[in-house]
């Protein structure tokens, strides 16, 4: 599954991997989502809360969102955002 958008600075986010939980959550639960995506397309440099390095070597951003651990890696050569993994880790 997957699914684009853009942010700021013409970087554009991608949702791939384990990202269901975006399209299940309720629909405000699902627009803040999209909009941090965006934010965080509008500013593809920050870190998250903590890294974490796939066994292929990938650094992986690791951000807690509301009740979301959000998984991404930055692509700078074709400036995009991929989010490879949502999960609800507390609340409703």
């Amino acid at each position: 599954m997957s699914s684009a958008g853009y942010g700021f600075l013409g970087y554009g986010y991608l949702l791939e991997g384990d990202c269901a939980a975006v399209f299940a959550a309720a629909g405000s639960d699902r627009r803040k989502m999209l909009h941090w995506f965006e934010n965080l397309a509008g500013n593809p440099n920050r870190n998250g809360d903590y890294e974490e390095v796939t066994p292929a070597g990938r650094r992986v951003q690791v951000t807690l969102f509301e009740e979301w651990l959000i998984s991404y890696w930055v692509d700078h050569a074709v400036k995009r955002v991929c989010i490879v993994e949502v999960m609800r880790v507390g609340g409703g």
